[in-house]
């Protein structure tokens, strides 16, 4: 890719997985938020998110 740093940038890469739970509730579609505890935008109501671990599966860490 054109223009993109050198894969040495990123020696220490993050992952992470993000949820969306949905519920009908009667003829209403609901989704399931947390409220942020730490930057950016603390205190604003965001889906839930969380870092992937060492060894671990997107799936496993959504669990």
């Amino acid at each position: 890719m054109e223009g993109a740093a050198p894969l040495e940038d990123y020696l220490h890469p993050s992952v992470t997985a993000d949820v969306v739970l949905l519920a009908m509730r009667g003829d209403m579609l609901s989704v399931l938020l947390a409220k942020r505890r730490s930057s950016p935008i603390k205190g604003a109501w965001a889906i839930l998110d969380g870092f992937v671990a060492k060894k671990e599966s997107p799936e496993r860490m959504a669990i």
